[in-house]
């Protein structure tokens, strides 16, 4: 049996000197271990940014306060493009960033750590005013986006999740039963990242009904 002692520690790169228990005589021996620790893509700074752009907080959008002849944009124009996967992104030095991703870094200087991400509250990726940004953990995007819950299992709807410590929730016999308990399952444990869409529609329906 082998112990182990750190020796130093950096990013990414862990060394150990490592030597047997119970032996007499036996020359210690240095073992280097690389883990590759991820971390997000390195954005430009808040000053950098505050030179660039201006922030509008009622729409949450931004705005050039130089004009580019290189990239093609002018002075309070609206910066960046919507991509194809429905995130407005703007290039700075060449570089396509995430507007809300910006947006935070001007309002709280950096990133969240890693590997927790900056959020929509209303999963409006173009909504990128200050109050509509919160900082989430992967498990919490996971629950925030509009994902089904239930797929149809032999005859029946199975609702499930795996943001939850017990994937399997049950099942139903309708595809809306799943739904709502898929909802209930998710609210019960993340109630602020939770979609109680159906839920909420639901209980619209009963109390007009009454």
């Amino acid at each position: 049996m082998w112990d182990k002692e750190i020796v130093s520690k950096s990013v990414g790169v862990l060394v150990f000197t490592s030597y047997p228990r119970k032996s007499i005589g036996v020359a210690r021996v240095k073992v280097k271990v690389t883990i590759h620790m991820r971390e997000h893509k390195k954005h430009p700074s808040k000053e950098r940014l505050d030179e660039l752009l201006r922030y509008e907080p009622e729409t949450g959008k931004l705005f050039w306060k130089r004009s580019g002849q290189a990239c093609g944009h002018k002075i309070n124009a609206e910066a960046g493009a919507i991509t194809s996967s429905g995130y407005r992104s703007i290039r700075i030095d060449r570089v396509g960033y995430s507007a809300h991703n910006l947006v935070w870094i001007m309002k709280n200087y950096f990133l969240p750590m890693f590997p927790n991400t900056v959020d929509h509250k209303n999963r409006n990726p173009l909504d990128n005013r200050i109050q509509n940004l919160r900082e989430a953990t992967p498990r919490q995007q996971r629950i925030n986006r509009r994902a089904r819950g239930f797929t149809q299992d032999r005859g029946m709807w199975k609702a499930a999740s795996k943001s939850l410590s017990t994937a399997h929730i049950g099942r139903f016999k309708t595809a809306l039963q799943a739904r709502l308990a898929y909802e209930k399952a998710t609210s019960e444990v993340e109630p602020e990242f939770a979609s109680t869409f159906f839920t909420d529609a639901f209980n619209e329906l009963i109390a007009s009904a009454s």
